[in-house]
């Protein structure tokens, strides 16, 4: 094993009292992070906080492959929807400052945005995610795009929220995670203070100490010590990345600058910025969201969190406020998960079991295994696909990529994506038939299996046709194949489909739910995909 490790001590000024991790617990951590990183691979950087001072601090692999540099501490990575909390630190300086406030209608300052609508549209709603905006990169996607291989940035991205005159929902009635709020924060922060969100950016960062961040707002621009972004794909390639979109992501940055920033939030004194916006950055707004933080429960724990993904790029932090503790994983290898590390980081540190069961009391295994496809449902509604490709089961939701399950003994499946996330059939081949999910950091969650519905009227080709939605320019084209298939045109790429329920198509992570007139006429679909829903196309 090749896997490098260095060791920096951070703020070796600090007048606060040595804290030290027992050296067998030491082993066990870095036992846990050497499973992650061989020879000649990219790799991690992490960091624990405690009590106000870095307790632990590993770097492992490599930054650049082609010139072999290995990770250090001034390794910058890009911590994705991370950034979103620095984001939202700028919008609260500006509120303390008198130039925003949490209920004010962002129209106000962005008369050019949403303006069919007549419900406002707040500040806090962006922060807390219950505007109803949608995401900008699935409304790429629905138009065809895959965004990371764009010459885009914010200007391009507030350009195609300037078009879109529906939300996914009326605000502040739901919450649905979207990055448009947070790339419209950026909008807003220009608009207050008549500079370059990049400029207001740097004048934070300058207060808080962390010189080695900045975000990057030029696909070209030169970012120094990069930790470049790489994938395994029959060997480790280099992530393409030609975006240049920030606010709602896009900080470089450091694990010393970000273990400076978790200190400045366990110390209860003022010093960098007043003590009063430091707390206020970290208490929730709605719904478990805050500025750019999620709040929730992690086996029995109340803690503070956010994962950020972007490419290659994978980065985590776990905060636990009664604990006074804080874990921050950064990555530049996309095969790694930084939530899985963050989690078994904090796991041996707090000494905590599994929270839930990771698998059934009782596998079935007898029933026939070829009636385990099909279309299932929560009692919420939720609907899950299991599809057979080749001989092998995959899980396909909506929002998320198709994922092959890897058949441990009878009716229990592993995700080949996360070995400790399984799926269990039971009462195989009866009415009753279910799978549950099993994670051991949540509850476990059933579907029950529906049978497929009969055509919707005598003759289901009346779904066939033209629909088209003027938001973005996209144009829908459907054709019934016989029983429940049909074929689907997106933007001139066929897919299959398949009628799931009456009048709701699913096509790979979409679903097209038809609206009728008191007629039964077809007028047109509206179309959920992850973070977008009830995009309007009228039949034409």
């Amino acid at each position: 094993m090749r896997a490098l490790l260095f060791s920096v001590l951070l703020l070796a000024a600090s007048t606060l009292p040595a804290q030290q991790l027992a050296p067998a617990l030491v082993e066990r951590l870095d036992a846990r992070l050497n499973q992650s990183v061989e020879g000649m691979a990219p790799g991690l950087a992490v960091g624990v906080v405690r009590d106000g001072q870095v307790i632990f601090e590993r770097y492992l692999g490599y930054a650049n492959l082609e010139h072999e540099v290995p990770i250090d501490a001034h390794s910058r990575f890009n911590i994705a929807s991370n950034a979103k909390q620095f984001t939202a630190l700028m919008v609260l300086q500006q509120m303390q400052a008198g130039q925003l406030q949490l209920e004010q209608d962002i129209r106000v300052l962005l008369p050019d945005y949403f303006t069919e609508l007549d419900t406002p549209i707040t500040v806090k709603d962006l922060l807390s995610h219950r505007s109803g905006v949608r995401d900008v990169y699935d409304l790429w996607a629905l138009q065809g795009h895959t965004w990371w291989r764009l010459f885009v940035d914010n200007e391009d991205a507030l350009e195609l929220l300037q078009a879109q005159q529906e939300l996914n929902f009326t605000p502040n009635s739901d919450t649905r995670y979207s990055n448009s709020n947070y790339l419209l924060l950026t909008a807003l922060l220009e608009a207050v203070s008549d500079d370059s969100f990049a400029s207001l950016a740097a004048g934070t960062f300058a207060q808080l100490g962390m010189q080695e961040s900045a975000f990057q707002t030029h696909y070209m621009a030169v970012v120094p010590h990069k930790a470049r972004p790489y994938g395994s794909w029959n060997g480790w390639r280099e992530y393409p990345q030609v975006t240049a979109l920030y606010g709602d992501g896009g900080l470089f940055t450091t694990l010393p600058d970000q273990l400076r920033w978790e200190q400045l939030l366990q110390q209860d004194q003022a010093t960098v910025l007043p003590l009063a916006l430091l707390q206020e950055s970290q208490q929730p707004l709605a719904n478990g969201q805050g500025y750019g933080l999620m709040f929730g429960r992690y086996k029995g724990q109340d803690y503070v969190y956010h994962d950020g993904n972007t490419g290659a790029y994978n980065a985590s932090f776990m905060r636990f406020p009664e604990q006074r503790l804080a874990v921050v994983v950064m990555s530049n290898n996309g095969n790694l998960s930084t939530r899985q590390t963050a989690q078994a980081l904090v796991d041996l540190i707090l000494d905590l079991p599994p929270e839930f069961p990771a698998g059934p009391d009782r596998v079935e295994t007898g029933g026939d295994l070829q009636a385990l496809p099909g279309v299932y449902q929560t009692d919420g509604g939720d609907l899950m696909m299991i599809t057979q490709r080749d001989g092998d089961l995959y899980r396909e939701l909506a929002g998320a990529e198709p994922v092959r399950l890897i058949p441990e003994r009878g009716g229990l499946y592993q995700y080949a994506s996360r070995a400790d996330l399984k799926m269990n059939f039971s009462q195989i081949g009866t009415a009753r038939q279910q799978l549950t999910i099993y994670l051991p950091s949540q509850p476990p969650i059933s579907y029950r299996r529906l049978a497929l519905p009969e055509p919707v009227v005598s003759a289901p080709e009346d779904l066939n046709g033209r629909y088209y939605n003027a938001e973005t320019d996209t144009e829908i084209l459907i054709r019934h194949d016989g029983d429940q298939a049909y074929t689907v045109t997106k933007n001139g790429r066929a897919r299959e489909a398949q009628l799931l329920l009456p009048d709701r198509l699913q096509m790979n992570s979409y679903q097209l739910r038809v609206v009728r007139d008191a007629e039964q006429q077809v007028q047109g679909l509206r179309v959920d995909n992850r973070r977008i829903r009830n995009v309007w196309f009228v039949r034409s």
